[in-house]
């Protein structure tokens, strides 16, 4: 009983928790609970080990608890076209380059930011999503989008359960933020 009780603990607080990374580069004070066996990491390694995964949280140590983020706040922007990598035609300093953009994961609604690619054959805005496997809620100025993955799991559960579209953004806004779900953007 007591590794399990122990299992449980870990979630709240880690034997790692502001220990040198494994990199060297930073302290340990963030960790996914989406992933399986990350363990505690720094800001930079959670970002490289999140490139391709970009709607995973980040459950940060404040100094007294860890807080649940989106990764936009460790200084992450999810950047289209590339793979996840860098675009060499977006300049990422310059703020104009980057789009606020409401993300909605079937593990919640995320406030990220997201760098279209600027290079000749990147395509508009729309394609650039599509590609992603995101689905614009509009075609006009895209700031809201669903990936696919929400949206298989909306089918069946609408299929199966009968659940209203209504119940399944409440349950949305509550895996985002279940202390205080009307602060989640109601899309």
């Amino acid at each position: 009983m007591s590794s399990f009780m122990n299992a449980l603990f870990k979630r709240e607080a880690d034997d790692n928790l502001n220990t040198k990374c494994a990199c060297k580069r930073l302290l340990r004070t963030s960790r996914c609970n989406d992933c399986l066996q990350l363990g505690l990491v720094c800001d930079l390694c959670f970002v490289e080990a999140h490139v391709t995964n970009p709607t995973h949280w980040v459950h940060r140590w404040n100094g007294d608890y860890f807080t649940k983020l989106d990764m936009s706040a460790l200084g992450h922007v999810i950047t289209l076209g590339h793979g996840g990598r860098p675009c060499p035609s977006v300049e990422y300093q310059n703020s104009s380059n980057l789009s606020h953009f409401t993300l909605v994961d079937s593990n919640g609604v995320h406030q990220t930011l997201i760098a279209f690619c600027k290079c000749p054959t990147g395509g508009d805005h729309v394609d650039q999503l599509l590609d992603a496997q995101i689905f614009p809620a509009t075609v006009d100025r895209p700031a809201t989008g669903f990936t696919f993955t929400l949206l298989g799991l909306f089918h069946l559960i609408c299929l199966h359960s009968k659940k209203s579209a209504y119940d399944f953004c409440e349950a949305l806004q509550r895996l985002t933020n279940n202390a205080f779900p009307d602060t989640v953007p109601v899309r």
